[in-house]
């Protein structure tokens, strides 16, 4: 009586083994994929960042008095750091976002076709039909993404001229002015920064 019970539950046991062990490559080989895309990725965005931001120095460097005239501190100052490591960022993440997604696309093709290749056929087909909205709201947050970056350059500009004017704010008494300029920036970055928000929530 007891001995066909244990039999029963080594045999089962026997069976898990081969299912755990499967699992367990399976999660290690996700970690590794995840390590190495994020590296990877990681490793080329800042790659592409320092080196736009060691020309875009160079570029400024270079021009003429007139145009430092018509920029402003804050401005420029914005344009090699804030500008570029928002440029570095969005690429990163959408460089990552598009490994993981493609792989997963890409997985879904190859069993679709093992279980079923006339309907694999017929997705790739309708495929193209399917990024049509994708390519839409991409253009979208690319246009979102520069009013938002313009809105930084706001704020930091407006730092920098209350920073380094600031005995020239207190003796006129423009606090007031100041604090309901600087809201007004601030206010329209929350903005588009919302409506970025909204998109890619989609």
């Amino acid at each position: 009586m007891v001995e066909p019970i244990f039999d029963d539950v080594l045999i089962r046991n026997l069976n898990v083994v081969p299912v755990a062990l499967t699992l367990l490559v399976l999660y290690l080989a996700k970690g590794l994929c995840s390590y190495l895309s994020t590296t990877l990725v990681a490793n080329a965005g800042q790659r592409a960042v320092t080196d736009l931001r060691n020309r875009l120095y160079g570029h400024v460097l270079n021009q003429s008095f007139t145009f430092l005239r018509r920029n402003s501190t804050g401005s420029l100052m914005s344009h090699v750091t804030t500008d570029v490591e928002k440029i570095q960022t969005a690429v990163s993440e959408m460089a990552g976002d598009l490994l993981k997604e493609g792989l997963t696309v890409l997985g879904l093709v190859l069993v679709l076709f093992i279980k079923d290749w006339r309907l694999a056929v017929l997705s790739l087909v309708a495929m193209p039909l399917a990024f049509y909205p994708l390519v839409r709201l991409g253009r979208h947050l690319r246009a979102s993404a520069e009013t938002s970056l313009r809105r930084w350059r706001d704020i930091s500009e407006i730092l920098q001229e209350t920073i380094s004017g600031f005995p020239v704010v207190k003796a006129f008494g423009m606090e007031g002015f100041e604090t309901a300029r600087f809201r007004r920036a601030a206010s329209r970055l929350f903005h588009v920064n919302m409506r970025i928000t909204r998109t890619t929530a989609f």
